[in-house]
């Protein structure tokens, strides 16, 4: 649901479609019934960030069929919780998911420094990694660089890596 969400929105930035864009609202919406809160976390950061760099804020963020997604988004990410409550299973789930699962990711001592897992995580995406460096080193010389088509990957590669060493969910088991 996360790379369907991206196809949307580079549709919704491409044609200027306030359609699109209530599509990637909605499946953003639809990916935290899957991966959690950090889908909606990650897309939401991604389109902010294109929106950014590329323009597009109206039909992104304050278009019609953006605001009908975003309420449709809400609609798909409160049903869980609502659905939960009604079963008389919201202290369970509130504890282990939101604060121990999300929350609790902020303050872990179990997981690696933010500097050995970012290292073995440039390793681990070699050679795309030193390809990423080189774009990175071009952007500011070459504009076409700067086009959402070859921006895209590095506005979402760097998206994901920064959310993930944030919320420090470097488990050892992920430096196997």
């Amino acid at each position: 649901l996360l790379t369907l969400a991206i196809a949307c929105l580079v549709k919704a930035w491409k044609e200027k479609s306030a359609l699109w864009a209530g599509l990637f609202w909605s499946v953003s919406g639809a990916s935290v019934l899957v991966k959690g809160p950090v889908s909606a976390v990650i897309l939401f950061v991604i389109c902010f960030f294109t929106a950014l760099f590329y323009g597009g804020w109206r039909k992104l963020f304050f278009s019609r069929g953006a605001i009908a997604g975003m309420a449709a988004a809400a609609l798909f990410t409160l049903s869980w919780p609502a659905a939960l409550y009604f079963k008389g299973q919201w202290d369970n789930w509130f504890q282990f998911f939101i604060i121990g699962e999300n929350l609790g990711k902020f303050d872990d001592p179990s997981v690696y420094p933010a500097g050995k897992f970012l290292s073995y995580a440039l390793q681990w995406q070699a050679p795309w990694t030193l390809l990423l460096l080189i774009a990175l080193c071009y952007l500011p010389l070459q504009r076409r660089l700067a086009t959402l088509p070859l921006g895209l990957p590095l506005v979402w590669g760097i998206s994901v890596m920064l959310i993930y060493l944030i919320a420090r969910v470097r488990l050892p088991w992920y430096l196997l």
